[in-house]
């Protein structure tokens, strides 16, 4: 997926929307209900950038859903956010027969604190109208916007909640279950990339605009390759087919920033960042990019490493190898068989995988033993679970070589030892986007006491895990020694001196 490209007539089309009144013309309030930015610039004194008002033309044309990848600060996306949602509210724009024909805005950020700020921006833009009206009619129009506010006794208007004469409303929440029971017409979710319960999003976020067929809007700075504002936005078009549930999209990096003051600063930022070794911080940031975050456990260019295009799926193999297995059973994991080799110059290479369904690995038994007949199988490698346990005692009761890893004592070093492996280009694979998806969305989470290697919410680490396994007894790098010849050592007094005197004595003694 690329980055917008602004149209070469976007700006004409602005200027052509954004002309100043002329002596006796009144604002048009077809306009300022069909255009977002009409309502700005005439309104509110704003001229909207010119994403932004590509952006607004197509929510108001009627987009469902839409969804915006763009840097930290300078762009106006939450600005953007706000003058849609009062437009949209004082202007009833968006009713629903659910909502008593009436507006319902509901704007969920990652904090609570940083969705309450969207509402003090809201109310902000509606004391900058008042001045402006108030000083284009000659003081004839006092607080335009802010008399619009209901008063009545069950009318709420908080730090958290706005309330309008005509019934419409501005709701914003934190992401937590107190969302539950909410309808609205338009939802928005600011930074949702940073919002960590993909169940959230799909199990109560979504439901409040089901009945409404309402409209959805997501923003937000990238978080790493992992999560449902990923998943969703899905830059390098690998999760999901755009025909399951389409959206409106822009990817927007710093370089759209027109403010050249600003530019120069994000610049400055840039030689920052660059020279204390923290490009991928800007790279995510303010390039925008869908970079590891600071707990993926692999980098990209060590998963780029891994995946070959020449390499192949095996379905035989003479040469010795190993199997590794990882069981599922536990929530929604799969059962996984991998089988590596160690070529000639320690490189591992995966050639087979099998992914299992749910309930089809009561056939594991009888699968490895056909395998084992097509590859030269050496060791059998499986997770010691609980899951496992009916299965390792078949295998070893068949007398097949089993050497169960102890995932909860041996996960972090094994994983370690192969990144360290995959980083020297000492692990290959043929391509597998099932795989490198696993491998992009694994975190390592430091904790207090101890660490922790794991996949998202929701996310998978079946395949990578088989895959360890596999390589269990390939990834100890073994030191080599030089063997020396009595001509090698001949004159060469050897040295003590690293000892104390006690073991020097001992030393010295047993051997002259």
């Amino acid at each position: 997926m690329e980055k917008f490209k602004i149209p070469k007539n976007l700006k004409s089309k602005l200027d052509k929307v954004c002309v100043p009144l002329v002596k006796g013309e009144s604002v048009s309030k077809t306009m300022v209900k069909s255009s977002t930015s009409y309502f700005a610039y005439h309104q509110l004194n704003l001229k909207p950038y010119l994403w932004q008002f590509y952006a607004l033309e197509k929510l108001d044309s009627g987009v469902k859903r839409a969804i915006f990848t763009t840097c930290r600060q300078y762009l106006g996306k939450s600005t953007m956010l706000a003058i849609y949602a009062l437009k949209s509210a004082i202007y009833n724009t968006s009713p629903s027969p659910f909502t008593n024909n009436k507006t319902r805005i509901g704007i969920i950020s990652s904090t609570e604190s940083q969705s309450k700020k969207l509402i003090s921006d809201i109310r902000e833009l509606m004391y900058r109208g008042d001045e402006w009206i108030f000083k284009i009619t000659n003081g004839k129009v006092k607080s335009f916007f802010t008399s619009q506010l209901s008063n009545t006794k069950n009318s709420k208007n908080s730090q958290s909640e706005i309330t309008f004469e005509n019934g419409c409303k501005i709701v914003s929440l934190p992401p937590t279950p107190r969302v539950r029971g909410y309808t609205f017409t338009i939802l928005m979710i600011d930074e949702g990339a940073f919002i960590e319960d993909d169940n959230f999003f799909y199990d109560i976020a979504l439901p409040t605009i089901s009945k409404t067929d309402g409209q959805l809007i997501l923003t937000s700075t990238p978080n790493g390759k992992k999560g449902f504002f990923y998943e969703l936005f899905d830059p390098d078009e690998t999760v999901r087919k755009e025909t399951d549930y389409p959206f409106f999209k822009m990817w927007l990096d710093w370089t759209y920033i027109e403010d050249e003051r600003e530019k120069e600063k994000v610049k400055a930022l840039r030689d920052l960042y660059y020279s204390t070794g923290r490009k991928s911080n800007f790279d995510q940031e303010y390039n925008a990019l869908f970079t590891v975050s600071s707990t993926t456990f692999f980098t990209d260019e060590q998963i780029q490493k891994l995946f070959d295009p020449t390499e192949s799926k095996l379905l035989s193999f003479s040469k010795q190898c190993d199997l590794g297995i990882d069981f599922g059973g536990m929530g929604h994991s799969k059962t996984v068989l991998t089988i590596t080799y160690l070529n000639e110059n320690k490189v591992i290479h995966r050639i087979y995988h099998y992914k299992y369904q749910d309930g089809d690995e009561i056939n594991l038994i009888d699968d490895i033993s056909v395998l084992m007949k097509s590859f030269n199988i050496q060791r059998i490698i499986p997770d010691d679970c609980p899951e496992g346990y009916l299965f390792i005692k078949e295998m070893n009761d068949k007398g097949w070589n089993v050497k169960p890893m102890k995932f909860r004592t041996d996960k972090i070093s094994k994983y370690t030892q192969f990144r360290a492996k995959l980083s020297r280009g000492e692990i290959k694979s043929y391509p597998d986007e099932e795989l490198k998806i696993e491998m992009q969305q694994l975190e390592e989470i430091e904790g207090i006491r101890n660490t922790q290697i794991r996949p998202p919410n929701g996310g998978y680490d079946d395949m990578i895990d088989s895959f360890i396994m596999s390589s269990y007894f390939y990834l100890d790098d073994i030191n080599e020694f030089k063997v020396y010849t009595p001509e090698d050592i001949k004159g060469v007094k050897p040295s003590f001196s690293h000892l104390s005197r006690q073991q020097q004595i001992q030393l010295r003694g047993g051997l002259f």
